[in-house]
């Protein structure tokens, strides 16, 4: 057993998202699998980067969620989750009373009947592009799409669609300070609250359980946030791992079965919290012959286990036809697995098969790479393409 150096005394190795994330997650995971790193440059954090080790953590109940078990570090003025949203940072009772509530919209059965919710915008922005020699397909679709999906179920109108985004990238940014993140976080719940009769979730919930209009409000809050800026870096890497293979595009054009299959490999391989889900330790712990002391962060990162050669047989390979019983990690698992994982696959799987039927010859126009979209998640920024490439 190892035991670290007191917290604030030994270097933390720095970490942050970008270019190179998953080699450099590909070494810690080999050579030193729990670590502890720096992140942004001023917020320290125990790091879990194998499959095994990031499964039980999901689970484990000594690993909270609410950010009061945090340790004040000397000189860090940055240790607190400044957006502290429903569900994320609850444990226990309260936590399973809210999500068994919430959960009822987004139940398999709920999620289908989203589907034309979906198609229909994706439709519309495909039409917008189809006899266009260039397209963005970040600004095209993967963003405008499941803006208007979250914000079509949170009712809220065309017009303030944009400004509610660039609201809820403030908040995500990880170098915005924390008391503009918390003070952009009450915009955002001011305005959903002088929402909430038109809250297209409101009737749905009403007939599940008591809710309050905080929590109804916090609700609408944490589906606007994790519904739109997640599902946007999923299908912009869900797209660009394809193009830059072109036969796993074209063989999507022509047998459309294989697409639910490549949405779940390409998550695997790119989902959008790469470098990991925030715990608490409430208790000293031992992870992998490592000693983690109560009060610390603790990251487990879901992109590092989801390529863990452990337990994928090449795992940095895109493999369309995988067939693997190893459970994909890229939105979590346990009690806090994501509550929209169904309705951001759905989306994802819209996307693609309307892409693949309606433009087939689609082409990368740049393959000198993308750079990352700004903020907390894993995703291309831009995607420039030729949409009538000659085959």
């Amino acid at each position: 057993m190892t035991a670290p150096a007191p917290t604030g005394s030994c270097p933390h190795r720095e970490l942050n998202p970008g270019p190179g994330l998953h080699q450099r997650l590909a070494a810690l995971r080999e050579h030193a699998p729990v670590v502890q790193v720096t992140l942004h440059g001023r917020v320290p954090a125990w790091l879990l980067t194998r499959a095994a080790d990031v499964e039980r953590a999901l689970t484990d109940t000594r690993l909270a969620s609410d950010d009061r078990w945090l340790h004040p570090t000397p000189g860090q003025n940055e240790g607190r989750s400044s957006v502290k949203v429903s569900l994320m940072g609850l444990d226990g009772a309260e936590h399973t009373r809210l999500r068994r509530i919430l959960a009822r919209p987004f139940t398999p059965r709920n999620i289908e009947g989203f589907r034309p919710r979906v198609q229909a915008p994706t439709d519309e922005l495909v039409d917008r592009i189809e006899h266009q020699p260039t397209a963005d397909l970040i600004q095209d679709l993967a963003l405008p799409l499941p803006l208007h999906v979250i914000c079509d179920i949170l009712g809220i109108p065309p017009d303030d669609r944009d400004p509610v985004h660039q609201l809820t990238r403030r908040i995500l940014a990880p170098e915005s300070a924390t008391q503009a993140r918390e003070h952009t976080r009450d915009q955002l719940r001011d305005y959903l609250g002088t929402h909430s009769r038109h809250h297209a979730a409101t009737g749905i919930l009403a007939h599940h359980g008591d809710l309050t209009t905080s929590e109804l409000t916090d609700a609408g809050l944490l589906l606007l946030m994790a519904g739109h800026e997640t599902t946007t870096a999923l299908i912009g890497s869900i797209l660009q791992t394809l193009l830059e293979r072109p036969a796993h595009y074209q063989a999507l054009t022509h047998d459309p079965s294989l697409i639910p299959r490549a949405v779940d490999e390409i998550a695997r391989l790119h989902g959008p919290v790469a470098l990991g889900v925030t715990r608490y330790s409430t208790a000293d712990l031992t992870i992998s012959g490592t000693r983690i002391p109560a009060g610390q962060r603790v990251l487990l990162s879901l992109g590092a286990a989801d390529r863990d050669p452990a337990r994928w047989t090449d795992p940095d390979r895109p493999d369309l036809a995988r067939r693997s019983r190893a459970r994909v990690l890229a939105f979590g698992q346990g009690p806090h697995y994501c509550l929209g994982a169904g309705l951001a696959r759905m989306e994802a799987q819209t996307a693609l098969a309307t892409l693949t039927r309606r433009v087939p010859h689609l082409a990368l126009a740049e393959h000198t790479g993308t750079p990352e979209q700004p903020g907390i998640f894993h995703g291309p920024a831009r995607l420039p393409v030729r949409l009538h490439a000659t085959p």
